[in-house]
């Protein structure tokens, strides 16, 4: 999910507006998504430190 040049995420979960067609050929964008989450038990310092940076 592209989000900006500098910013693709890989949520866990994510809603979206509309049908599931819509999103047949294309992934959502960020006027599309309603909600997104990430759940960063293990992942939590790599993402504060090392993601942040990029």
């Amino acid at each position: 999910m592209l989000l900006s040049d500098r910013s693709e995420p890989e949520p866990d979960l994510w809603v979206a507006k509309g049908d599931d067609d819509n999103y047949l050929r294309r992934d959502p964008g960020p006027h599309d998504l309603v909600l997104m989450v990430e759940v960063a038990d293990t992942s939590l310092a790599r993402d504060r430190e090392q993601k942040i940076r990029a």
